[in-house]
């Protein structure tokens, strides 16, 4: 099986998403899956920290991730990625990278994992003037054969609350690294 994951925040921050997708693509290259890991990077280049792992780093991902970058190219790099690797499923982390994702899957129609690290909005939030809900509602409710990762209550609550079926979240939680976050 071959997945390809999208996670633009690659290193990863004590306790952050970054940490979440190291577990995630470690673990799922233990068992045997074909991992490739687009992410952000000082400039393109391909990594190989562990068997079933490569690390694809693109510096217009930086660039898009700072607010810098041209969201079509973003789209190009996935789909040539796509036709390259020709992955079994597709995973990508927070809003933005499942945008470009999604955009480019329209053309292969692949099962995407959504996982979404950012917490949700208050509710008291207007839908009407936040431009976050209206990306988050896009991506949420569009036909593609889309599954999605909680990692709490309120991330399923919001899932649930922007159109998404109950029936295609899994809530995993992340858990807690006890060799960082221990009793002193």
């Amino acid at each position: 099986m071959k997945l390809l994951v999208v996670a633009f925040e690659y290193y990863p921050i004590i306790g952050g998403g970054g940490s979440y997708v190291k577990n995630l693509v470690f673990e799922l290259s233990n068992q045997d899956i074909e991992v490739y890991l687009l992410t952000n990077g000082g400039e393109d280049r391909i990594e190989n920290p562990r068997k079933n792992l490569e690390v694809l780093r693109f510096k217009h991902f930086k660039d898009i991730y700072h607010g810098e970058g041209n969201f079509i190219q973003g789209v190009n790099i996935i789909v040539k990625k796509i036709q390259e690797i020709n992955p079994d499923i597709i995973h990508s982390h927070h809003s933005l990278e499942t945008l470009i994702t999604e955009t480019a899957n329209i053309n292969f129609g692949l099962p995407h994992v959504v996982t979404h690290h950012k917490t949700p909005e208050y509710r008291d939030d207007s839908y009407k003037i936040n431009g976050k809900w209206s990306v988050y509602n896009f991506i949420n409710s569009s036909c593609r054969e889309k599954y999605f990762i909680a990692p709490s209550k309120a991330f399923e609550r919001n899932l649930i609350e922007s159109g998404v079926n109950e029936g295609n979240i899994l809530q995993i939680y992340p858990g807690v690294d006890r060799n960082i976050f221990k009793k002193i």
